[in-house]
């Protein structure tokens, strides 16, 4: 039995659409915010709605492992997007905060990522979103270990 060439899979598929979309996405974002990577915009966006998520949450909200984000945590800090002080309600934890810079940048990230996904998905209808959005439900459910 011949298997399918992976690049003939669905998974190439999927995998290929969300590389093209990233690097459209950090393009446009780096046409209108100068040394921000898409990892950092969609992490300030987080924190900015959920400022009580431990590194641990965030982490597993944009897909990175806890080394992966806290290289990324520190170069935010160094490049004064957030403030990483200690929780007082758990000395274990630190609590990340938006600076006057991130808070400008963020109110900006909006505009710029309804424009991306309209471009993305200029000419799919909701009905067809919907469609995809629940068959790749479903290949999740089947690989859960």
């Amino acid at each position: 039995m011949e298997i399918q060439h992976p690049s003939e899979t669905i998974f190439h598929a999927i995998e290929s659409a969300i590389k093209a979309y990233r690097k459209y996405a950090q393009q446009k974002i780096s046409e209108q915010i100068e040394g921000i990577t898409l990892d950092q915009s969609l992490a300030l966006i987080y924190i900015k709605k959920h400022p009580e998520l431990t590194q641990n949450e965030l982490a597993e909200l944009l897909f990175k492992d806890n080394a992966s984000l806290t290289r990324m945590i520190k170069l935010m800090v160094k490049n004064g997007f957030v403030t990483r002080t200690i929780n007082d309600e758990d000395l274990r934890r630190y609590k990340l905060t938006l600076t006057k810079k991130a808070e400008i940048i963020v109110a900006k990230l909006p505009q710029i990522i309804q424009s991306n996904r309209a471009t993305a998905l200029d000419g799919i209808t909701l009905a067809d979103q919907e469609v995809v959005k629940e068959l790749l439900h479903d290949i999740k459910n089947n690989c859960k270990i």
